[in-house]
């Protein structure tokens, strides 16, 4: 189960960080094949710091939610 949930995170975190990071760095639009490869690697990296941060907000939020 935990592993499911964590491909489920990481396929998100792909997702949010290819939606910050497309029209920010020209070089990476240009559709060479180690263009696209280090755009998957940049998007992999930031995915992760924006869903950490997400994740640690709906944490914050459900344990306010929880004390009130």
């Amino acid at each position: 189960m935990g592993i499911v949930l964590m491909l489920i995170y990481e396929i998100w975190a792909v997702f949010a960080g290819y939606r910050v990071m497309t029209d920010r760095i020209d070089w990476l639009e240009e559709p060479n094949a180690v263009n696209q490869i280090v755009k998957f690697v940049v998007c992999f990296f930031v995915g992760n710091l924006v869903g950490a941060f997400y994740l640690l907000y709906l944490i914050v939020m459900l344990i306010i939610g929880l004390a009130s």
